[in-house]
């Protein structure tokens, strides 16, 4: 983070210097816009909110300007529609701060940027298309939508582990267990290379999409081993799924009758605050 933010502040005087020489080219301040959104990546890492709110203004801000210069900026409507949704989905602290800076909570609208972003084809289509997978996949439960959008990407770069992943997930959600078991052949290669932490998502993500299959087929033991090898094995730098193994093996415990065990994941989901 500390590295994010030392290069934050080194490229953001170089894009206000650009900015001053060439003020009516929108892609200096759509940059800017997204060097920006770096900071809030990392405020959303850390589970900073308001600061998320503040970054992500600032680069609204820029973002927006460059959309007023060119509407036919097609790469633009991608952070646009990004706040949009966020703001939404925030807490009423977060949403209010949002409205203070200008920015419209709006979700039905922060997916049709996000979708414009997709087919406009720009630079941010594949970023745009991630976006809307996980919109899809975690907050909308609608699976098939996401692996409209997730499919092309990942068929697209086939080495990138974090989009098979989503991939293999959108399958299992959507029970689709015959292509996934297809899938686990190409899912399982990818986590062997790698870096580390890069390894253990995908293996974290890997176990978590057998959790999702084996719970399907009512295989409650084998969930319980798959959301404990989570649990114990746990490196990534976002917590959500953390808490989706907690939430998983908790309703498991409970099938079980365990409800002792069952309320202590549960009270561990609760507090990690996502």
């Amino acid at each position: 983070y500390s590295v994010l933010y030392d290069n934050v502040d080194k490229t953001i005087p170089i894009y206000e210097n650009l900015i001053n020489t060439y003020p009516d080219d929108p892609e200096y301040l759509l940059y800017l816009g997204s060097t920006y959104g770096i900071q809030a990546r990392v405020a959303l890492a850390t589970k900073n909110w308001i600061q998320v709110i503040y970054s992500g203004y600032k680069g609204y801000s820029f973002t927006h300007k460059a959309h007023q210069i060119n509407p036919d900026l097609k790469d633009a409507f991608m952070p646009i529609g990004l706040m949009e949704f966020y703001s939404c989905m925030a807490s009423p602290p977060v949403k209010i701060a949002a409205k203070v800076l200008g920015i419209a909570p709006d979700c039905e609208k922060g997916i049709l940027h996000l979708q414009y972003a997709v087919n406009g084809g720009g630079y941010s289509r594949i970023e745009a298309s991630n976006a809307l997978t996980y919109i899809y996949l975690y907050f909308l439960n609608d699976p098939n939508t996401a692996l409209k959008y997730i499919t092309p990407i990942s068929d697209e770069h086939p080495e990138n582990p974090f989009f098979a992943a989503l991939k293999g997930e959108a399958l299992a959600r959507s029970g689709n267990f015959i292509d996934l078991d297809k899938f686990y052949p190409h899912l399982e290669l990818l986590s062997q290379n790698g870096p580390f932490l890069q390894r253990n998502e995908t293996e974290l993500k890997i176990k978590y999409i057998r959790a999702i299959e084996s719970f399907s087929n009512n295989d409650i033991q084998s969930t319980i081993e798959f959301t404990s090898w989570i649990i114990d094995n746990y490196h990534m730098e976002f917590d959500w799924l953390l808490g989706k193994a907690h939430l998983l093996r908790g309703k498991c415990y409970d099938l079980l009758d365990n409800r002792d065990k069952a309320v202590k994941d549960y009270k561990i989901t609760t507090k990690l605050e996502n």
